[in-house]
């Protein structure tokens, strides 16, 4: 069984790239689990928390260190990630030399209505 860890890099629960992915995991092939990373309670990222256990950060990268793959839905927010995207990405690079995103095969879906994303 494949499974696939899905981040929504909006924190819109009415996101245009949720209902993407909901239209894209309809097509999915039989014998894919999927399971959604939630990015909306995660403290931002500092090194101080590194030393300390932080719940949310351990469910989170036990989520995408044990998915086979990532699927990233996102929008830009001028010209860039989201914030809490971004954290996310930090967060699962630390501490030093417990990279969650090593070897891991990860897939972007972005769409922007707007002239600056």
């Amino acid at each position: 069984m494949t499974k696939i860890a899905v981040v929504i890099g909006s924190l819109s629960q009415n996101s245009l790239h949720r209902h993407i992915v909901n239209e894209i995991l309809k097509s999915a092939p039989q014998g894919v689990e999927v399971e959604e990373v939630q990015i909306n309670d995660l403290p931002f990222y500092t090194q101080d928390l590194d030393s300390q256990s932080i719940p949310a950060y351990d469910r989170v990268r036990a989520q995408l260190k044990s998915a086979d793959a990532v699927l990233i839905a996102s929008p830009e927010h001028n010209r860039s990630i989201p914030a809490a995207l971004k954290n996310l990405i930090d967060l699962a690079t630390r501490p030093f030399g417990q990279n969650v995103w090593t070897g891991k095969k990860v897939a972007v879906i972005t769409a922007s209505p707007g002239a600056y994303g």
